[in-house]
């Protein structure tokens, strides 16, 4: 993935870069470094880990042990998690360290831009993940019925992990500020839950290019519940937004504040 560059060229990320092992070095550094500014933010904290959490108490607390109410209750965990651990939190993130120019100072030393875009999502995918492991097993230690085919579940929650890290450096490379970032991560929020909700209420194949229809689908799926799109339309969605958010990216990301 090629970046718009405000400062001196680097060569871009490309596989062997991102496999290389200076690379993770570097970017287990930046990610360590997040990982102690995310725990001083009451801010990042509320919105990454309090918010989330509080909303899995509550959803946990209305659990029955029907397959539906299993998708239902494991797709807006999984949600919840991903959209506010993972997409505000890396939004707000890039967009904050962008403003004080410390995407600048990293990308100008020797740091390639994989490990510094690595180091800056890492920490919000790493909470989530934490987060999803320990309250789903909670879920399903108290009653929950668990997938009888996990497969498509897991593919699920990776592509809205992928989605959604994406989405929020996407999101970013179009917010000018830490305060703009409250508006410009809604749209994508509402997509992500319209399409959650909508393929609750009206059941369509179309909902499946939405990344909250996408994720029913595979959810049902892995519940063998009827659907109406199919695993191969749910991938083929998550793929589309992938590629949408990528090239967004591309096109438009910044190192230095935007004006």
């Amino acid at each position: 993935m090629s970046i718009s560059r405000t400062v001196r060229p680097k060569v871009s990320p490309t596989f062997s870069t991102v496999t290389d092992r200076r690379t993770w070095s570097d970017a287990l550094s930046i990610t360590w470094a997040e990982l102690l500014l995310i725990r001083r933010s009451t801010a990042v904290l509320f919105s990454a880990v309090l918010f989330p959490l509080a909303m899995s108490v509550y959803v946990v607390l209305q659990r029955e042990d029907t397959k539906q109410a299993g998708v239902a209750m494991v797709g807006a965990l999984s949600l919840f998690f991903v959209l506010f651990t993972i997409y505000a939190t890396v939004t707000t993130t890039i967009v904050t360290r962008r403003q004080e120019l410390y995407l600048k100072r990293l990308r100008s030393g020797e740091a390639s831009d994989a490990a510094v875009m690595i180091g800056m999502t890492a920490p919000a995918v790493l909470l989530c993940v934490l987060q999803l492991v320990l309250v789903l097993a909670t879920v399903f230690a108290i009653g929950v019925q668990v997938p009888p085919s996990p497969l498509p579940v897991i593919a699920a929650l990776l592509g809205l992990v992928v989605v959604n890290v994406l989405a929020g450096v996407a999101t970013a490379a179009v917010t000018p500020n830490a305060s703009a970032a409250q508006i410009s991560t809604m749209p994508f929020i509402l997509l992500v839950l319209g399409g959650f909700i909508g393929s609750a209420v009206a059941p369509s194949t179309w909902w499946d290019f939405t990344p909250g229809g996408a994720a029913v689908t595979l959810l049902r799926t892995g519940y063998d519940l009827p659907v109406e799109g199919s695993v191969v339309s749910a991938l083929a969605g998550l793929v589309i937004w992938v590629v949408l958010a990528s090239d967004l990216i591309r096109r438009r990301f910044a190192w230095e504040p935007r004006h």
